[in-house]
């Protein structure tokens, strides 16, 4: 039986329907900010669905094994609408594609995207003394006073210092070169998939941190907060507060040309420092659509 607040939806034209009998235990990829939609395009006119999903194939470090619901994979192929986008999450600790790319839509019908990039947080990094003092919620959480000692944290377990385990995230989301993103990285697979050209993305500054410095398994989190976790509404973004002033100087930069209103939320204690960001932590209401997808 439904619930009265459900039935009371039902009318002409809404309906409800469950996709797949759901387990009473979901993994961490079922839920929350895995399961998102692109704006529309042309070819696919209620957006695409992407997901984290697919296994990492390089042998240099271990990963978390895991998938997102076979049920909800079976679901959206079978819906064609939407064709899915399975990009590869299992080097995260939590495994969300909120994480890694949001898209900002342009009032010209078009979008932007937004994507995770260590590497231009390690050049902001740089550019600064290193004898900088960081924020005392940094110190607090990670035990890290300067900037300094922010790039030479060292991750024994894995063989690599702070810098080497970003630019290892920069290269699963770009490959080798940016301009040139290679094939299975994440901004390829959403250049392909939209048919996005280099000026439709944004890179945005996030430096990331193993889940825990002495473990031998590559899971990742942001260290600092993941700027593209935000929450987009109309011509609004609310967006973490990364507390590093350089950082959220290039970001609103970056963001004029989106022509964005950018409200900055210190989400730290109450999602940062939890693994998530402001994406994990919201939802918006939303009207229905004036296209009937089920006539497509």
């Amino acid at each position: 039986a439904l619930a009265g607040d459900v039935l009371d939806m039902l009318k002409e034209d809404v309906g409800y329907f469950t996709a797949f009998d759901y387990p009473p235990v979901s993994s961490t990829l079922d839920i929350g900010g895995n399961l998102e939609v692109t704006p529309p395009t042309d070819e696919h006119p209620f957006g695409r669905v992407y997901y984290g999903s697919d296994e990492s194939t390089d042998t240099r470090f271990t990963y978390i094994k895991r998938e997102i619901n076979e049920g909800f994979q079976r679901f959206f192929e079978r819906q064609e609408l939407q064709s899915p986008i399975n990009l590869t999450t299992d080097w995260l600790i939590v495994g969300h594609v909120d994480e890694l790319v949001t898209f900002v839509p342009q009032p010209d019908g078009g979008m932007k995207m937004l994507i995770s990039s260590p590497a231009l947080a390690l050049k902001i990094l740089r550019a600064e003394d290193a004898s900088h003092p960081l924020n005392s919620r940094y110190r607090d959480a990670y035990g890290l006073l300067t900037v300094g000692q922010m790039l030479s944290r060292k991750y024994p377990a894995l063989g690599l210092n702070a810098v080497e385990l970003n630019m290892a995230v920069d290269e699963k989301l770009f490959g080798l070169d940016h301009s040139s993103p290679s094939d299975g990285s994440v901004k390829k697979i959403f250049m392909d998939a939209l048919g996005l050209e280099e000026s439709d993305i944004i890179e945005v500054p996030v430096f990331y941190q193993n889940f825990d410095f002495k473990a031998a398994q590559f899971s990742v989190i942001a260290q600092t907060p993941a700027l593209v976790n935000l929450h987009c509404m109309e011509r609004d973004m609310l967006v973490p507060r990364p507390f590093i002033p350089s950082i959220a100087a290039d970001f609103e930069e970056a963001m004029k040309e989106t022509n964005m209103k950018i409200h900055w939320i210190d989400d730290w204690q109450i999602y940062h420092v939890a693994d998530g960001e402001i994406h994990c932590g919201s939802n918006s209401r939303r009207g229905f659509f004036d296209k009937k997808w089920w006539n497509n």
